[in-house]
């Protein structure tokens, strides 16, 4: 066999070993994400939190589009489940999204938890609240806490 022909099919065979090798990561990150939502559809708390992180960055290549809305149901889920990674992101969501009685709620209830960055969120977001909000705030905690599991 000739040089040419021989590079040819060599780089035929690495071509094809990569798209399949694309095409498997991407069926396998798609099923990934499937038994994650199922289980998390189920009620399990460390999913629910897992799948409110996948719609904050959404995965493209899994099919699965970036989506605030999703992303912050999930994660209150899981909040209210007393997983506290979920409250803390959830806090650190709200802040971003610009609820600020919202990241003061969850940053308060995480904050309680020994949470110190937690804390510190929570104290600067009060900075800038009203004394309605803060308020607000207050009464949504005292609640929220009677519903955590």
């Amino acid at each position: 066999m000739s040089k040419a022909p021989a590079i040819v099919l060599a780089f035929v065979v690495v071509v094809s070993l990569g798209v399949s090798g694309y095409l498997l990561f991407n069926k396998n990150e798609s099923e990934r994400i499937t038994q994650i939502r199922k289980k998390a559809e189920a009620g399990d708390a460390t999913a629910q939190f897992q799948l409110g992180q996948l719609y904050i960055r959404g995965n493209i290549r899994a099919g699965l589009e970036r989506d605030d809305e999703q992303a912050a149901q999930w994660l209150q889920r899981a909040a209210e489940q007393a997983h506290q990674p979920a409250q803390y992101a959830l806090g650190v969501f709200c802040q971003t999204a610009g609820d600020d009685v919202g990241a003061y709620v969850w940053l308060s209830i995480v904050a309680s938890r020994t949470n110190d960055l937690a804390a510190q969120l929570r104290d600067a977001t009060a900075d800038q609240m009203t004394e309605a909000q803060l308020v607000e705030a207050r009464q949504m905690i005292g609640e929220l806490q009677g519903e955590i599991k």
